[in-house]
């Protein structure tokens, strides 16, 4: 029988096994090769993702506004109300932060008594951190602190971390919501009550094109072990529209629902307020 036909124990030509050897080494160095370029084709695809999820830095990293407001009514009653609130947001790459104040201070009088009665004492401040991960999807921290001498609260300190999502973010429209941990710190009708609960928060704004916009915002904190005897809920309805390039009028309804007032007050906190503001 020829050699070349020979079976398992017939010894190979050393040449012949030069030419198997280099025929593999070249097969599975154009195997490393191909996995290589797969891995940075993956890698490319994953950067160019990732600079697309990245949302682009805002042309006008700050916005601030302040708004006041004045009324004052004479006759059977004398009322006396005055309001003044600050707007400001800042946004980066990867991060934003808003922040929140308003304060009123109002009195009615009976002209045929002259007696006086509070009808509104109140200091709010709200702050909030994000950081995006990528262009809808953000974790942060709020932080909220209200005083109302009128429904008898000396303070409320809300401390939430929280994971959001934008479900619409472009030039005219926001939609986002935000789900995480709440823990409350009080001082009502005298009583110091703390206590850990659920913050569940949703937000809109629409932006005309005539740089008018209306927005609302509602905010549910129920405690972690009374869902339905102990929750707040804080609600904001809001339109602004533009007079000039800076100065605006703002009309906005805020209601504090407090399920478990301060002895004396009621569960509703009902506030409309109308201002002017300035936009720098």
């Amino acid at each position: 029988m020829p050699a070349g036909q020979l079976g398992l124990g017939t010894r190979r030509n050393p040449t012949q096994v030069r030419k198997a050897t280099a025929t593999m080494r070249t097969r599975q160095t154009l195997g490393l090769v191909r996995v290589m370029a797969l891995c940075s084709g993956l890698v490319g695809v994953g950067l160019s993702l990732q600079g697309a999820e990245t949302p682009a830095p805002p042309t006008k990293p700050w916005e601030a506004s302040i708004s006041a407001g004045l009324t004052y009514t004479k006759g059977n009653t004398e009322t006396v109300l005055f309001t003044l609130g600050g707007n400001f947001r800042r946004k980066w790459n990867k991060d934003e932060i808003f922040v929140k104040s308003a304060f009123g201070y109002g009195q009615t009088k009976n002209p045929f008594t002259d007696q006086r009665t509070k009808s509104a004492d109140f200091v709010q401040g709200d702050f909030q951190w994000n950081h995006l991960f990528t262009r809808k999807l953000y974790a942060g921290l709020s932080l909220a602190a209200l005083h109302d001498a009128v429904a008898d609260i000396a303070y409320r300190f809300i401390v939430s971390p929280l994971l959001g999502y934008y479900f619409i973010r472009t030039d005219t429209d926001l939609l986002n919501a935000e789900l995480g941990p709440g823990f409350v710190f009080q001082q009502q009708g005298g009583v110091v009550n703390n206590y850990v609960a659920v913050r569940i928060s949703q937000r809109y704004e629409h932006k005309f094109a005539t740089k008018a916009r209306v927005w609302e915002a509602v905010s549910y904190l129920p405690a972690v072990d009374e869902w339905v005897e102990n929750y707040i809920i804080n609600a904001e309805v809001g339109a602004e529209a533009f007079l000039t390039k800076a100065v605006s009028l703002r009309l906005v309804a805020t209601d504090i629902y407090t399920s478990r007032p301060a002895p004396g007050a009621r569960e509703n906190d009902f506030k409309l307020i109308a201002g002017v503001g300035y936009t720098f």
